[in-house]
């Protein structure tokens, strides 16, 4: 008798008995699951095999070039995007593939700002590097360094002027978000000590000699304090200084501002020499001016022994000539009114100028 079986079946009858095991395996069925499913870059997913029908082998395509061979792989996405995943799950029976259309959803993170400078203290002018240091890539960066002054560069380098401490903020943005991080009195500028130094103008001449002094002095003093070698003293910036005896004279400058004070000094700077004296005018007995000082009204007297070409002349502290006139030659007494109030207070030097030589006086104007 011929028995035809077509799947695992057994009988058994009286005098005899059959068997048959089918040989065939069935194809698996894929599917799968992952966790999770989103979130932000870099993104780690454990992918899980949920395949029916006993697989033996699988291979899985991640969606952004990835791929595996094991059952339950666990995959990185670090670049932002939406992904398909595929898993091909296959035994002696075939194979079968499930595949998951914008599966996985990757997000940019936002950044988390972060920054340093260097030097963060000195001097004014003072020159910061500053560097990003933020996580999570930003792609824009908005700089404010507390002194009204702003950056959209990523590593900026910003000089402050002025002295003061500065609160410094950045915020760094890309397409997830933006943060910011602030440093509270992150930047301390100082003021510099002055580096003392000046001029006179004229350094020579007779006495008595008016002499200008200028200031040159860097990083801004706010104080001055002159001392001109005769026993003078100034604390003006600028100061005129008139020296009355012959000599040679060391002038000293110390300048200061919040920073410090430094001092400048020329060592035998001024030399005054003695002018021509009435003694050495034989024909001269006398040449006074008065009331000095006053508002501008001097009277002159004088008193020759013979007649001479004389010539007054009064010169302000720049060896301008303010007033001149030639005097008719004379013998004996004379006394003269001048009025030179139309001019600005100060000090002048009026000036008799003979065949024989100049005599100098002094005359202030108030």
């Amino acid at each position: 008798m011929l028995v035809h079986f077509t799947s695992d079946y057994s009988v058994t009858a009286p005098g005899w008995s059959a068997s048959y095991t089918s040989s065939s395996t069935y194809p698996p069925v894929a599917e799968f699951s992952g966790n999770p499913t989103s979130g932000n870059a870099p993104l780690t997913v454990q992918f899980y095999d949920q395949s029916k029908n006993t697989p033996t082998s699988w291979s899985w395509d991640f969606g952004d070039g990835g791929t595996s061979t094991q059952q339950n792989p666990s995959h990185t996405y670090n670049s932002a995007s939406t992904y398909t995943v595929t898993l091909t799950a296959s035994n002696t029976g075939g194979s079968d593939s499930e595949t998951k259309n914008d599966y996985i959803t990757v997000s940019t993170p936002p950044p988390v700002a972060d920054f340093s400078g260097n030097p963060t203290s000195g001097n004014a002018p003072l020159t910061v590097q500053f560097y990003d240091q933020s996580t999570n890539t930003p792609t824009s960066w908005s700089w404010n360094f507390g002194d009204g002054g702003t950056s959209t560069q990523q590593n900026p380098s910003y000089t402050y002027n002025s002295a003061g401490t500065y609160t410094v903020t950045l915020n760094a943005s890309n397409a997830g978000g933006s943060d910011s991080e602030t440093k509270n009195s992150y930047i301390t500028v100082s003021t510099p000590p002055p580096v003392a130094d000046f001029s006179g103008n004229p350094t020579s001449g007779n006495a008595p000699l008016t002499v200008q002094f200028y200031d040159l002095s860097t990083n801004t003093p706010t104080s001055w304090s002159w001392n001109f070698g005769d026993g003078g003293t100034s604390t003006q910036q600028n100061p005129s200084y008139i020296y009355n005896s012959a000599g040679t004279y060391t002038v000293t400058l110390t300048a200061s501002n919040t920073g410090g004070s430094d001092s400048e000094t020329k060592n035998d700077y001024i030399t005054v020499s003695n002018p021509s004296g009435i003694d050495d005018i034989d024909f001269l007995k006398s040449f006074e001016i008065y009331p000095n000082p006053n508002t501008g009204e001097f009277i002159i007297e004088m008193e020759v022994t013979k007649p001479n070409d004389l010539e007054l002349r009064m010169i302000n502290i720049i060896g301008q000539v303010i007033y001149q006139e030639k005097l008719n030659r004379f013998v004996g007494p004379y006394k003269k009114s001048i009025n030179v109030g139309n001019n600005e207070t100060g000090i002048y030097t009026l000036q008799l100028i003979t065949e024989k030589g100049i005599i100098n006086k002094k005359i202030v104007i108030e």
